[in-house]
């Protein structure tokens, strides 16, 4: 008796492809039966026999599994909606491919269902299959669309658009065509913009030519110079003595002006005509001439000339020879001493002091004193040849007695000046009736040549005695300083650069007012003005107080 084929324990084909991946297999070809497999006897049972019954068994698994592809009704796993499932057959190797186990069980027994023995502990996860068959087999082997989600860009928008209208026109849903939309709504909207703004630019230019025409038209218009350049200023020789005459050509100025003529600071020429102005013709121009007198130091000399009108300047340098050596700048002070005599409280006294230069150029000067009650007008400045400033005593506040005080001159050419000062204040009587005080009693005022006004200052008027005060201005009168007095009547401008805004009033007993002066500078041309305002009483101790502008 043949001994009976020993039988493999266990499906060798669960244990290949287990646990659970699914080899995707391409259609297989029609596999030839294999021979029945060859009988053998436990009691010969070798290594040789094993591999071969192995080699047998996995024959019919691969006819197997053909058959089972082969059959329409067989259900496929379902396909994750995740994630493709990988092929993993291409990892499987003989090497990986672990051995299977040889029972003593017979065929037909081999052939049973070892999964029908499992019981299906979870039910529930096939109560659907067969409602997502369909949808797993479609979504097999594809990507998934959740993963692949994004917005449409503008030419996916116009195709899903394009597509969505020929639809529902295919539908029967729109009867009327839509009308096209714009192709470059940005462009036109710039054109438009554009053609907005240039209107409103057109509209601003008619108004300013409008207004340029009515300025033309309506307004007088001064005549320009005839010839074209600046200003300008030449000699007919620049170096000269003392008694020659000098050529001055003035050219370029405004038509029919007047134009100032001085030299060096402030200094005025003198001209054959008599006045240091000069007035040009209708061209601008004028030719003058000059005469040069003991009163020029030997050296260089500036020469300027200046429109009255414009304010236009031009200059040039005239040299002095012959009158021996240029002398070095040096101060002078006439005098050394000032003696202000004696008053009653409350009075102001004001004397005036002469500065001098006996060399050449000019001296920058500035002075302060060692008591509050000693004021000076103006504090500082700048010549040539002489200046003149007004010294005061203020007596208002101050006990009965003597006072002295020093005053100090400090120039860019040398030693300290000084000049000493002495004065006495008087007590008032037993009963002086209304009492006229005035302070400061003198101030000063700086402003640039074409600038506007400089800024007011106050006067304050107060009453120290026993009755009402009934005071006004009686003088409003300019102190002559040589060329700027002549310079002024020739302007006609002696009553406006200096005004007030009261010219009388009423202080109680004990009480102060105040008052501003303002000076009006935009009409003067460069130079020191002095001004002395009077101030009066009609009943008290006190009738007059000069104020030192």
């Amino acid at each position: 008796m043949s001994p009976e084929p020993a039988e493999v324990s266990g499906d060798p084909l669960e244990r290949i492809t287990s646990p659970y991946p699914k080899v995707s297999i391409p259609q297989p070809q029609p596999f030839e039966t294999p021979p029945p497999p060859t009988s053998f006897s436990p009691g010969v049972l070798d290594n040789g026999n094993v591999v071969e019954h192995a080699v047998q068994r996995l024959n019919e698994a691969a006819r197997r599994i053909a058959e089972v592809e082969q059959d329409g009704n067989r259900r496929a796993p379902r396909a994750s909606r995740l994630a493709p499932i990988r092929d993993i057959s291409a990892d499987i190797q003989r090497h990986s491919t672990p051995l299977q186990r040889v029972s003593k069980k017979t065929n037909h027994e081999q052939e049973e269902d070892l999964g029908k023995r499992i019981p299906d502990l979870w039910p529930w996860l096939y109560q659907d299959s067969d409602a997502d068959e369909s949808e797993s087999v479609n979504w097999a082997n594809r990507t998934d669309p959740l993963l692949a989600r994004h917005f449409p860009n503008s030419a996916e928008v116009a195709r899903i658009e394009e597509e969505d209208l020929r639809r529902a026109m295919a539908e029967g849903l729109v009867t009327l065509p839509l009308l096209p939309q714009q192709a470059h709504p940005a462009p036109y909207r710039r054109v438009r913009m554009t053609f907005v703004v240039l209107v409103i630019l057109a509209i601003i230019a008619s108004v300013l030519d409008g207004i340029l025409i009515s300025v033309a038209f309506l307004h007088p218009r001064h005549a320009g110079n005839a010839l074209n350049g600046p200003p300008s200023l030449t000699l007919s020789s620049n170096a000269v003595r003392i008694g020659q005459m000098v050529t001055v050509r003035i050219r370029h100025f405004s038509s029919s002006t007047n134009v100032y003529l001085t030299h060096d600071i402030q200094e005025a020429v003198q001209l054959i005509t008599g006045s240091s102005l000069v007035k040009v013709g209708p061209n601008g121009s004028t030719d003058v001439a000059m005469l040069i007198d003991s009163s020029w130091t030997p050296g260089y000399h500036t020469i300027e000339a200046e429109d009255v009108a414009t304010r236009y300047t031009a200059s040039t340098t005239l040299q002095i020879t012959g009158a021996g050596p240029t002398r070095p700048s040096h101060l002078l002070i006439d005098t050394t001493m000032l003696d202000f005599g004696a008053d009653y409280q409350g009075a102001n006294t004001i004397q005036s002091l002469t500065l001098h230069n006996s060399g050449g150029g000019s001296i920058s000067w500035a002075a302060n004193s060692d008591q509050p009650w000693l004021l000076l007008s103006p504090p500082q400045g700048i010549f040539s040849a002489s200046q003149t400033i007004a010294v005061a005593v203020e007596r208002a506040n101050l006990k009965v007695g003597d006072y002295k005080g020093m005053i100090t001159f400090s120039s860019n050419i040398g030693a300290v000046e000084r000049v000493s000062v002495h004065m006495t204040v008087r007590a008032l009587p037993a009963n002086p009736g209304p009492v006229l005080e005035v302070t400061p009693p003198v101030l000063s005022f700086t402003a640039l040549d074409g600038g506007s006004d400089p800024a007011a200052q106050a006067l304050t008027i107060s009453n120290p005695g026993s009755q009402s005060l009934s005071w006004s201005i009686t003088g409003n009168n300019q102190i002559p300083m040589g060329s700027q007095s002549l310079l002024l009547l020739m302007l006609d401008n002696t009553s406006n650069w200096l005004s007030t805004d009261q010219s009388s009033g009423v202080v109680v007993p004990h009480s102060t007012g105040v008052i501003h002066l303002n000076v009006h500078s935009q009409n003067l041309l460069p130079g020191v003005y002095t001004d002395v305002l009077s101030f009066a009483s009609k009943h008290g101790v006190i009738n007059l107080s000069l104020i030192h502008i």
